[in-house]
């Protein structure tokens, strides 16, 4: 994982799951939030949506008639808060799939594995519901992941391409 002050933490039961090229795949996803500033951008970007969110939560509250109605409104003001903050993520996330690909590829790895990972990943694990995950996900499912790298592969590293499973 990549804290926000730039540390980089890799925790002991992905070192024992993976081989070096899997992992440096891993690495330059996490790299690449410390770079990007992935971090400090979800801070800026939730102060705003939070913003937003009490001025619909204020209106909504002076528009309803009745505490159902309230209710209501607040409950679709905190999904759509929640969309659109995890919306961010989600783009940060796939940049990071995306650019840590790159990374791994200069540091000369097999980066073809990558979208074996998140192959193996949702065969362990499964997927989330992609309406459930659109609400409530930061991060895309793994096999957009996994379709997503595939095609980075694809249009951007030929000789690399394999595909998944």
């Amino acid at each position: 994982m990549a804290a926000p002050n730039g540390s980089i933490y890799v925790y002991s039961g992905l070192l024992k799951d993976m081989d070096d090229d899997e992992v440096a795949v891993v690495l330059g996803h996490e790299l690449t939030h410390a770079t990007h500033e992935h971090s400090r951008k979800q801070y800026k970007n939730s102060i705003l949506i939070q913003v937003a969110a009490i001025g619909a939560l204020g209106i909504a509250g002076q528009s309803a008639d009745s505490d159902k109605m309230k209710l209501v409104l607040g409950i679709a003001t905190a999904l759509a808060v929640s969309a659109w903050s995890n919306g961010y993520s989600r783009d940060y996330e796939d940049q990071a799939d995306r650019v840590g690909l790159r990374y791994a590829y200069q540091g000369g790895f097999a980066v073809q594995k990558g979208p074996l990972l998140w192959a193996r990943f949702a065969q362990k694990y499964g997927d989330q519901n992609k309406v459930a995950n659109f609400f409530l996900g930061n991060h895309s499912v793994a096999k957009d992941r996994q379709r997503n790298l595939e095609m980075e592969l694809q249009f951007n590293y030929p000789a690399a391409v394999v595909k998944a499973p």
